[in-house]
């Protein structure tokens, strides 16, 4: 059997049949706004692929389904909610990774940095300028185990 590469798929050759396995994306749990979840989807081309969620308590049942490996969860939307669902999702899955991804500043953003990071989130990424969507898919990359 041999192996060949073509844009990221592996063909294998046997001598009877021919088989193409395609790598497979890591999912990506997100809680983001409509902007956010655009802009998350253009950085993850070819990375992984986004499970956009309305709720943390739906990014947890990915979690627990085991959908998702990793969840990015919104500064903004975080601003608006109670930090108690984000507390819960990390130290239920403490070895699944959670992000958080500060795309503007608002009124209670200090508060709510505050809040994740008592809440068990340990990273997070401002994409506020280009080289921030570097940092998540870098980030991203790490945590999913891809290259």
């Amino acid at each position: 059997m041999r192996a060949s590469a073509d844009a990221g798929a592996r063909t294998l050759r046997h001598p009877f049949r021919r088989v193409t396995m395609t790598p497979r994306l890591t999912a990506v749990s997100t809680v983001l706004t409509p902007s956010e979840r655009i802009r998350v989807d253009a950085a993850g081309v070819g990375l992984y692929q986004s499970i956009h969620r309305e709720s943390v308590d739906d990014a947890m049942r990915d979690v627990r389904e085991a959908r998702a490996n990793v969840v990015v969860l919104s500064v903004s939307y975080c601003e608006r909610y109670s930090s108690e669902p984000v507390a819960a999702m990390v130290r239920e899955f403490p070895r699944v990774p959670t992000l958080a991804l500060l795309s503007e500043l608002g009124p209670r953003t200090p508060q709510t940095l505050l809040s994740l990071g008592t809440s068990g989130v340990r990273r997070l990424i401002d994409v506020r300028d280009a080289s921030g969507w570097r940092t998540l898919r870098s980030a991203l990359s790490d945590e999913c185990g891809n290259s």
